[in-house]
Formats: C-alpha cells, structure tokens, sequence
C-alpha cells in the first residue's frame, strides 16, 4: 500500500515481504503477497478510531478497487507492482469505506 499509516493492517506475513535489498520481486512472490493481502474477503481494516465533531466515533475500512473478482484484483495488484524491488513501496489501488463505531483494536 501506498501510505506510511501504521494503523493500518494488511494480512501479509513478514516473511513474505522479505527479500534481497533492492533486488526485484518476483512474480511467484508478488502473487503470494496478493493471496496474504486484505482487501480482497477481509477489508484492511483503520485501527485507529476517529471521532466527529459530535463526539460520534468512526473508522475508515479499505477495499481493493481495481477488477470486480478476487482473481482480478490480485492480477492487478501483480502487474501494478511487476517492477518493484525489495525495500520499496507496493501499491494497492483501495477505495475507502467510513464505518461507524470505534475500530476494533487500537494499536499503541
């Protein structure tokens, strides 16, 4: 994902984004990035909670935006990120739903 909020949790496993600096990512490993990925079933979810000037609480939940099926998105996801090395940043293309209520877990 293109952002540098740490409240936000894909699903993807640590070991599955580990690799030689700077060394491209290869296809095999970007289609497994994709399955790990939320957005897909299992929105990636905003842990922080927000609240309105009314005291209301919210939290925002985000989707993969880009193809209607699961197959399409991850497609999409792998061919967006076809060129990218370890150690930089993926994209995901999302769109983003307000949910109100708090988000369920607060990251400190």
């Amino acid at each position: 994902m293109a952002t540098n909020d740490t409240n936000l949790s894909s699903g993807v496993s640590d070991s599955a984004l580990t690799g030689k600096w700077e060394s491209k990512i290869g296809t095999t490993q970007l289609n497994k990035i994709a399955a790990q990925l939320n957005g897909n079933s299992t929105a990636i979810i905003d842990s922080q909670t927000y609240y309105s000037t009314d005291g209301q609480a919210y939290h925002y939940e985000f989707w993969l935006s880009e193809g209607q099926s699961s197959e399409q998105k991850e497609w999409n996801f792998v061919n967006d990120n076809q060129n990218a090395l370890y150690g930089s940043t993926l994209t995901a293309h999302v769109s983003a739903s307000l949910v109100w209520g708090p988000a369920k877990q607060e990251l400190s």
